[in-house]
């Protein structure tokens, strides 16, 4: 028997919710047949919810898949501290040492890495000398950019009790990313 990607779950009722996803894959192979049934399961479970102090997101197995999940199915709906942002954003910076295989491999991602010395770094100053001397190149990426365009068709469930996410070593990939987006948020 196939194992549900999405395991809801009441721990307490009144108290504690569980929201367990194992995969953030988009099904596009289906027209995103599956995607659908669970962004609907977690929506009406974030909804039924609402008014718990605590729910804990489970993301200890997954191992990635697409941003696009876990924007639409899990930020769009607990969104409601951020209902006034307009166009949220948020970027990553990322330190590269110089090694000539990485440099390589990011050129052909980052076509003008080489261009992005460390010293150009606008938060420069604020690095430690052991930074600035072992870094030769940056690059920043979004992690959410247009967010409007993920959230627009989602109604807030005006969630706001406190947030937990669980994560272990076996998390990987967008679900990583997913991880870093809730630290910076």
């Amino acid at each position: 028997k196939r194992r549900e990607n999405v395991v809801t779950d009441v721990i307490e009722p009144g108290n504690i919710a569980y929201l367990k996803i194992y995969s953030f894959l988009i099904d596009y192979h289906k027209e995103g047949e599956e995607y659908k049934k669970e962004i609907e399961i977690i929506y009406d479970f974030l909804k039924s919810i609402k008014d718990y102090p605590y729910l804990f997101i489970d993301i200890s197995d997954n191992e990635g898949g697409n941003r696009e999940y876990w924007l639409q199915a899990i930020v769009a709906p607990l969104r409601n501290k951020l209902k006034e942002v307009k166009n949220l954003s948020v970027e990553k910076t990322y330190l590269i040492r110089g090694g000539e295989y990485i440099v390589n491999l990011l050129e052909n991602y980052i076509p003008d890495l080489k261009n992005n010395t460390i010293d150009k770094l606008p938060m420069y100053d604020l690095l430690p000398a052991g930074v600035k001397e072992n870094f030769m190149y940056y690059a920043t990426t979004d992690i959410v950019k247009d967010f409007e365009k993920f959230s627009k068709y989602v109604e807030p469930v005006d969630f706001n009790g406190k947030i937990f996410l669980i994560v272990s070593r076996t998390t990987y990939s967008t679900a990583n990313i997913f991880a870093e987006f809730c630290k910076e948020t």
